[in-house]
């Protein structure tokens, strides 16, 4: 059975915008504590899109983690390396909003509001509204970052980045848990299949080879050279398959291609 459009709505605003009463958002808010949240969508098995956009989100959150740890110290008065904050920076523009979200805005989101997911007044149009406010946010830490030397800057730059860190963090629960499921219950093999193809082709052409390589590399300097533990374990960013980066990408765009993969070209030798 179709959840109904209320039910959605809780999850991904709140109880104050459900069509429904608060009462019957309040039950529903305890029932959902005592049954597992992502059993009540009735999900078919995972779309390899939707999984390669979460395995993107794991690494969002370790570049989310950095800026944090980076917005800490500098509220603290720390001292902060310049360069370190630029880094996040060009992470959080080229990987987290000009790979991920344009991923999301480009490929997936047209297929769900053609599979019947309304863009206004439902959760696609939230994402997109948090997309264009994290994006906001950006440009105010990056005018911070070209007046580094005035106290006042600085001070603007990690209130901004801790707003971010909310923002992106809340966001990216949605996305997981109520957004990717909606879309493995509402498109078709054929529309995961054309994602995919669609994803490789953003990559290869708008990024460039090797770059989101580059960034997950990126990522996890930063987070050892500022002491932040991994948030995801190595079953969330295992590869899809065979070997490859952390999401695995190449390897599973040949996959969907028809082409050998790596390890299937190695199996052959």
């Amino acid at each position: 059975m179709r959840p109904s459009w209320w039910k959605m709505r809780f999850a991904v605003f709140g109880y104050q915008n459900c069509y429904r009463s608060e009462q019957q958002c309040h039950r529903y808010a305890a029932h959902c504590h005592l049954r597992n949240r992502r059993n009540f969508l009735e999900r078919r098995s995972p779309m390899q899109a939707t999984q390669v956009l979460r395995q993107e989100h794991r690494v969002i959150e370790q570049g989310v983690a950095v800026l944090s740890e980076l917005a800490r110290r500098l509220r603290q008065g720390q001292p902060v390396d310049r360069s370190q904050v630029a880094a996040i920076l060009d992470f959080l523009v080229h990987f987290a909003d000009g790979c991920h979200h344009a991923k999301e805005e480009g490929s997936l989101f047209p297929r769900l509001e053609r599979g019947g997911i309304p863009r206004s007044g439902g959760p696609i149009g939230v994402m997109l509204h948090e997309h264009e406010h994290g994006r906001q946010l950006i440009s105010t830490m990056q005018q911070a970052l070209a007046n580094w030397d005035e106290e006042s800057r600085r001070q603007e730059f990690w209130e901004a980045a801790e707003q971010y860190v909310t923002l992106l963090r809340q966001h990216i629960w949605k996305e997981d848990n109520v957004l990717f499921m909606l879309a493995e219950r509402v498109l078709a093999p054929t529309d995961d299949e054309a994602i995919c193809s669609e994803f490789a082709r953003h990559e290869n052409e708008r990024m460039g080879p090797g770059r989101h390589e580059y960034y997950h590399r990126l990522h996890e300097e930063l987070a050892r050279a500022l002491g932040v533990s991994s948030v995801a374990t190595a079953e969330e960013t295992a590869p899809i398959t065979g070997t490859g980066c952390g999401c695995a990408h190449a390897e599973h765009y040949h996959h969907l291609a028809g082409q050998p993969s790596q390890h299937e070209k190695s199996n052959r030798s």
